[in-house]
């Protein structure tokens, strides 16, 4: 098969216009020899990666052929020897359309994989929310082993894993946090405008977004609670075991104290405790406990305190039996509604 034949084929095969007969030429042609399809597959590539019109794009590869002919056509005029079979194509074509092959089918790829379609490690890593109903209470593990206890109600956003100089959570609600040490890498909790920061150590937030007081309380070890705006009053505390920092976000105040572990923490073993607590308060705590939407009328004549220890197995109806013994309020369900009743 002639040279120029040999390319116009290759051409009319790439632009989809072979008979037959000349598709079974071209096989026969790379069959021949094993270079023929490596000539075949760099050509192939390089006419999908030219802007030429199709009619013009057989006649280009014509001339790609015929440009590095020139210099074997040269060669031979001075060369007096007996004219021997000569190869179809340029003994130095070969490792061009081997290389060619090369560039045309590897740049793009890497180029896609390491430029392109490469992103930062920090931007790919999933951010998880766990939210937890009324009546319910869930436990998290962090992909760094630390636990994390949600209570009802509640609301934790937190990578799928930990990645960079630091580990953030994000809070909205009340959980206890027990945090694998990891000296390089604090732990962060940001609750509104709260930052915790621990290396490890457990401790309990309240920071529920519809409440005015927000409060961080260490079991052990030392935190660190800052606010994460400068305004007018920054200020970085440290805790020690057994102290709390309570946060007034209307008054943008600050009160340090000492708490009961026992009280503070006793809904994360699951009872239900009040203390001197106010009707909001009592109705707000039985309302992310149970469930229940709590409607009061005639509530400026309940101004009893109340207090109250129940395990979790009791029922809210028992839970408001007693709790209603010793105050001037009666109540009435109506599917999930509690109707509280003052009476003066």
């Amino acid at each position: 098969m002639k040279e120029d034949s040999v390319y116009e084929l290759i051409g009319k095969k790439l632009s989809g216009q072979c008979s037959e007969t000349e598709v079974e030429e071209l096989k026969a042609w790379l069959a021949e020899d094993e270079n023929n399809q490596i000539i075949f597959l760099a050509l192939q590539e390089h006419w999908r990666s030219e802007n030429v019109p199709v009619p013009d794009k057989a006649k280009m590869l014509l001339r790609l052929y015929t440009r590095m002919n020139k210099p074997l056509q040269k060669a031979d005029k001075g060369n007096h020897k007996p004219a021997t079979k000569r190869s179809l194509i340029p003994r130095y074509f070969y490792p061009v359309a081997a290389v060619l092959l090369f560039c045309v089918c590897f740049i793009p790829w890497f180029v896609y994989n390491n430029l392109i379609n490469k992103q930062p490690e920090s931007a790919v890593i999933e951010l998880v929310e766990k939210a937890v109903p009324f009546g319910q209470k869930s436990t998290i593990k962090l992909s760094d082993g630390s636990i994390v206890k949600l209570n009802s109600g509640s609301k934790l956003r937190y990578p799928s894993r930990f990645n960079g100089p630091s580990r953030e959570v994000y809070l909205e609600g009340e959980a206890f946090f027990e945090v694998q040490k990891d000296t390089t890498r604090p732990f962060l909790v940001t609750s509104g405008d709260i930052v915790t920061s621990v290396l490890g150590t457990s401790f309990n937030i309240m920071a529920h977004s519809e409440e005015n007081l927000i409060k961080v309380a260490l079991v052990t070890g030392t935190v660190k609670v800052s606010h994460k705006s400068a305004g007018e009053n920054p200020f970085v505390y440290t805790l020690a075991p057994n102290e709390m920092l309570t946060y007034d976000k209307k008054q943008d105040k600050l009160q340090k104290s000492h708490f009961n572990v026992d009280e503070t923490l006793a809904w994360k073993d699951r009872t239900l405790f009040f203390k001197n607590a106010g009707l909001v308060e009592m109705t707000t705590v039985l309302q992310r406990w149970y469930g229940k939407r709590f409607i009061i009328h005639n509530g400026e004549v309940i101004t009893r305190k109340f207090s109250g220890k129940f395990e979790s197995n009791r029922s809210l109806e028992y839970v408001l039996d007693v709790l209603c013994l010793n105050s001037n309020f009666t109540y009435q369900m109506v599917d999930d509604t509690v109707i509280i009743e003052g009476k003066p």
